[in-house]
């Protein structure tokens, strides 16, 4: 069975469609269980969620959205080293 085009707008996220798309195959195998995720859409607009096990389980989900919060904090300082004089 082939899969159907699906047109994606050119001013839509290829990183955040193919993100998406990965985590929906693992979703319907089975292997994506919950997730936790804050999102950002036009306008400065976002949405921060849970859903499945991490909205069942909130302190694994609070454990994932932390270390989430340290991986972009090292990701900050990295670009902030590199910009250094």
């Amino acid at each position: 069975m082939t899969t159907p085009i699906q047109l994606v707008p050119e001013h839509a996220s290829h990183e955040v469609v193919a993100v998406l798309n990965g985590l929906l195959e693992a979703a319907k195998v089975g292997a994506l269980n919950g997730i936790v995720f804050g999102a950002s859409f036009k306008g400065q607009r976002y949405l921060c969620d849970a859903a499945g096990a991490m909205h069942r389980n909130p302190v694994l989900a609070l454990g994932v959205a932390q270390m989430l919060t340290e991986e972009l904090s090292h990701l900050i300082r990295r670009e902030a080293g590199s910009t250094m004089l």
